[in-house]
Formats: C-alpha cells, sequence, structure tokens
C-alpha cells in the first residue's frame, strides 16, 4: 500500500513536471493580458519628442 502511494507520488510530480514545462513556453495570465495585449493601451510618442533614453549613474 505504501509503495502504491509513492508511485502515485511520483506518477503526479512528473505530470506536474510536464504541464509546467509547457506552461513556461506559452504563459497566460487573464488578469494582464487584456492590457498588455491592447493596443488601445500602448504609448503615443510625439515626433518631436526625445527618443533617447538617458541613464543616471
Amino acid at each position: 500500500m505504501v509503495s502504491a502511494v509513492g508511485l502515485l507520488i511520483a506518477f503526479c510530480v512528473f505530470f506536474d513536471l510536464i504541464i509546467a514545462r509547457v506552461r513556461r513556453k506559452d504563459p497566460k495570465d487573464k488578469k494582464t493580458d487584456w492590457y498588455f495585449q491592447n493596443d488601445k493601451y500602448d504609448r503615443k510618442y510625439d515626433e518631436r519628442a526625445d527618443k533617447n533614453e538617458y541613464r543616471n549613474y
């Protein structure tokens, strides 16, 4: 009985690792996808604006 539970846990962990690998390649987050995949919220730049990204070191 204990060996069967050990094998069941091992199979569950193995499938969880496979699922995690797939999630890492194509992450989906419903809480933020509506914002980041919508062009309406992209920043609009003025053609006269300074496009240099200055950094303070």
